[in-house]
């Protein structure tokens, strides 16, 4: 196991003239629960004014769109009635995004008039935490939190809408006992649907079954759920990050267990495992890792549970880092953490991953 960070990168476009500072939009909770900032990118260059745009979460009930290239936000979408949890860009159209939220809304809205075109409901203004489109971007889908009921314990709702229709696809009321924090469609399957709940458990959906048919399997993590998502360039395997830190690899036909790395093993002076991402040139898996310092360390995670250092990025943030977009191909970093900052970094990745 490599004890020597391949390349450290210092002072990103800085917290103190460039970064943008989020006021008031770090890490909040509610209902025993921690939202992060999230964000989502897109990247496809089509008119100069709406390329390579950031959508920001916020605890302000809005989403913000800001230049991935100088961090300046360019719009703020409004329109929910509550803490906004989720968004996503649609494959079909580079114009429109969608997002999720605690007023029980799921919103399209149109990057170029930055107006909510359409709003789908929940059952009883379920809270909702997380938003996922299908390939084809003609469903989409999203979960609930947990609810208190008199004799059956507390339940949690999965939603399938379809978007044509603007009405319910699927909703499964009868699944799932907790909060389900995530919800990821396959990118290269319209029906397969992987979810992520409070209690430690995944699920692999087929959408176009019943809720007594849909489940293709279950797995259990013991612990919370940070990240889920498929990878691998045919993307046929799933990884997932624990509330504890820990990463669980499984290939995703049936479900069995390719590998799991505990935080403890990833190194010293490791806090928070931040996210994890496929690069397609070294076809590895990498996971961001972090500290309460505002460092953040980059891994290639080998196959026999060890890891490979590949990047170092300090001086750029003073506590946590808890959320991370990398783009290998356009070498570029952005991370956003408690410090209520987002910070651009735009390190050398291709020489980096030659060393």
């Amino acid at each position: 196991m490599a004890n020597n960070i391949v390349n450290t990168i210092s002072n990103p476009l800085n917290c103190d003239n460039s970064s943008y500072e989020l006021a008031e939009q770090r890490l909040f909770s509610l209902n025993s629960k921690i939202y992060p900032l999230k964000f989502k990118a897109n990247e496809v260059n089509l008119e100069a004014n709406l390329s390579n745009v950031l959508i920001t979460t916020s605890a302000e009930n809005v989403l913000k769109c800001i230049d991935v290239n100088t961090l300046v936000v360019m719009a703020v979408l409004t329109g929910h009635n509550d803490i906004v949890t989720d968004a996503c860009f649609t494959k079909t159209n580079p114009f429109i995004a969608w997002s999720s939220g605690l007023d029980g809304t799921v919103r399209c809205w149109d990057l170029r008039t930055n107006l909510n075109e359409i709003t789908l409901q929940s059952l009883d203004e379920d809270k909702l935490l997380s938003v996922s489109l299908s390939l084809d971007d003609q469903l989409i889908s999203s979960g609930s939190e947990s609810i208190e009921h008199d004799e059956e314990g507390t339940k949690a709702n999965l939603y399938i809408w379809d978007i044509k229709m603007k009405d319910y696809y699927q909703v499964y009321t009868d699944v799932y006992a907790e909060s389900i924090d995530h919800v990821v469609f396959h990118p290269n399957s319209k029906n397969l649907l992987l979810s992520g709940c409070r209690d430690g458990l995944v699920y692999l959906f087929d959408v176009r079954e019943n809720q007594n048919e849909a489940c293709q399997y279950v797995l259990n993590t013991e612990a919370g759920i940070s990240k889920i998502h498929f990878f691998d360039s045919k993307l046929n395997n799933i990884y997932c990050i624990t509330d504890e830190g820990n990463i669980f690899l499984w290939e995703s036909t049936e479900g069995n267990e390719l590998c799991k790395y505990l935080k403890t093993t990833l190194g010293k002076d490791i806090d928070d495992v931040i996210d994890c991402f496929y690069d397609e040139k070294s076809e590895k898996l990498l996971a961001a890792v972090g500290n309460e310092k505002g460092e953040v360390k980059i891994l290639t995670l080998n196959e026999n549970g060890g890891y490979t250092p590949v990047l170092s990025l300090q001086n750029g943030h003073q506590t946590d880092v808890r959320a991370i977009y990398c783009n290998f191909a356009n070498e570029k970093i952005i991370t956003s953490c408690e410090d209520g900052m987002i910070s651009l970094w735009k390190p050398n990745l291709c020489q980096t991953r030659e060393n």
